[in-house]
């Protein structure tokens, strides 16, 4: 249920990265640096959407 959201939201950060690509040369970084993080990104969407990949939320508390 949710991992769709995440897959989506993994697939549409790649797509700004990339559509902002020279942008981020300007700041300075190079091809490599988007590829990895292109990698990252779309590997995490596919994680996602086939359920291998799942989010939660853990409260940890000191013990009195």
């Amino acid at each position: 249920m949710g991992e769709d959201h995440y897959a989506r939201t993994c697939r549409e950060w790649s797509q700004r990265m990339m559509a902002e690509k020279s942008r981020i040369h300007r700041l300075g970084y190079d091809d490599s640096f988007l590829r990895c993080w292109q990698f990252y990104l779309d590997g995490c969407a596919a994680a996602f959407e086939t359920g291998r990949c799942d989010v939660v939320q853990v409260e940890l508390a000191h013990a009195a």
